[in-house]
């Protein structure tokens, strides 16, 4: 049962305690004697009403067995006090200091207390001038490979796709289809100190070949500089599967025994274009503007079984 107070009375007036599913006990400035105790993981919301100069509170809370009984007339004042100890004593669990910040707002508390989400570390990028230049929207010289009869490659977001009244979309092509910007690497290929940039580009011809276009770039004088472009073989066949920078120096590592670049890239070992078994890494070193191998190519196992490109380690 709850005692309420009559309109401009004090006369105190008896009413049946009807309990809904969520349990809500409303607390008026007339003062309900029923407060419910609060269970270890209840969260107490109190919403302020402003009512005749005193303030009505919601107190919401789970089902539990026991009740909290008062006796006598209860003050606005002692409400709140009540209020406060329930609320008080359902957020702070056992052990946890008594000045400990609430991250909950000033209306809600809890006793499930929020952790701070870890956010992943990311390592910032390094601010060289070469990073800003947009390799999607660039023209580059003609193709190494000699895949496009243009003597320019204008890419524009990425591609370039040549008019089909020009060149029509049958096989054998007359050119090249399109070409697409492929992988880009940053790093010091150089010695000086300065990331360059390794930008590889695919040019399509209609059919499964594979070999890639690749151009080094530097960062001159208000301006990219090229320093070296070259074409791959395709897949097993020669094909790239790693160029990096390390140690000052570019490193080239192409599918096949002994492939390197300006020797045979075709034909190195039997097997087909999906999965070499091998492939070759050679080292250069930049010396009077001019990229010049630094010693012996190094023959080492496929460990993927497979001609896929892939990511260069980081430096």
């Amino acid at each position: 049962m709850l005692l309420d107070r009559r309109e401009g009375s004090n006369v105190l007036q008896r009413r049946p305690f009807i309990e809904p599913a969520a349990r809500r006990v409303r607390v008026t400035e007339t003062a309900s004697r029923t407060l419910t105790n609060t269970p270890k993981a209840t969260t107490v919301s109190l919403d302020a009403y402003p009512k005749r100069g005193f303030d009505s509170l919601d107190i919401r809370v789970s089902p539990i067995g026991e009740r909290m009984k008062y006796n006598g007339t209860v003050s606005p004042v002692l409400l709140c006090l009540a209020v406060g100890v329930i609320a008080a004593c359902s957020r702070i669990p056992a052990g946890t200091p008594q000045n400990a910040k609430s991250s909950t707002p000033s209306n809600s508390f809890s006793t499930m207390t929020p952790q701070p989400s870890e956010s992943p570390s990311t390592e910032k990028e390094p601010d060289s001038p070469i990073r800003k230049l947009d390799f999607g929207n660039f023209v580059f010289p003609k193709l190494p490979s000699g895949k496009c009869s243009k003597q320019k490659i204008a890419l524009v977001n990425g591609r370039y796709d040549a008019p089909e009244d020009l060149v029509p979309r049958k096989i054998p092509s007359v050119d090249c289809w399109s070409v697409a910007l492929g992988l880009i690497n940053y790093g010091d290929v150089t010695g000086d100190g300065e990331e360059d940039a390794i930008v590889t580009l695919y040019a399509e011809l209609g059919g499964t070949e594979g070999s890639q276009d690749v151009y080094i770039y530097a960062f001159g004088v208000r301006r990219p500089k090229l320093l070296w472009k070259f074409a791959t073989g395709d897949r097993a066949d020669g094909g790239p599967r790693r160029i990096y920078a390390e140690n000052g120096k570019l490193v080239i590592e192409l599918y096949g025994i002994g492939t390197a670049i300006g020797k045979k890239l075709y034909g190195t070992e039997d097997v087909g274009a999906c999965c070499p078994n091998h492939y070759t890494r050679t080292k250069y070193r930049w010396i009077e503007n001019h990229f010049r191998q630094d010693g012996k190519e190094e023959v080492l196992a496929n460990p993927s079984g497979s001609s896929e490109i892939v990511n260069p380690p980081p430096h």
